[in-house]
């Protein structure tokens, strides 16, 4: 069993740091001291009303969790209920089914607030 735990620190070490090598390296921005921030390379963002450039629409961090993150938290949640719970079969298929549509409805409404 710690020859598993360890073998997922090791994972999730591995990802984090591949994820803040690419964050800082591929998205590279001007000094944040300044007033307006744009990117040093690509294509430029809008100003929104105020002259103030927006953003992507979509945050990374938001694209990570929703595509990766989520479902296998979802996932390793689903293994541990049907391991661990007493009732039947049944039972615990309903409840998946209720929890996936839950977990899909948050992940919606999170994304329209994001890019509204």
């Amino acid at each position: 069993m710690k020859k598993v735990i360890n073998l997922v620190k090791k994972f999730f070490l591995i990802v984090g740091t591949f994820l803040i090598s690419v964050y800082t390296k591929v998205f590279a921005m001007e000094s944040p001291y300044f007033t307006t921030i744009q990117p040093v390379y690509g294509i430029p963002m809008e100003p929104d009303l105020y002259g103030v450039p927006r953003p992507n629409e979509i945050p990374m961090l938001w694209k990570i969790a929703r595509g990766f993150i989520v479902p296998l938290a979802f996932i390793m949640g689903i293994i541990i209920y049907f391991k661990k719970s007493s009732s039947s079969k049944a039972k615990k298929i309903i409840t998946i089914f209720v929890t996936l549509i839950i977990v899909i409805l948050v992940c919606l409404g999170i994304n329209y607030f994001i890019t509204r």
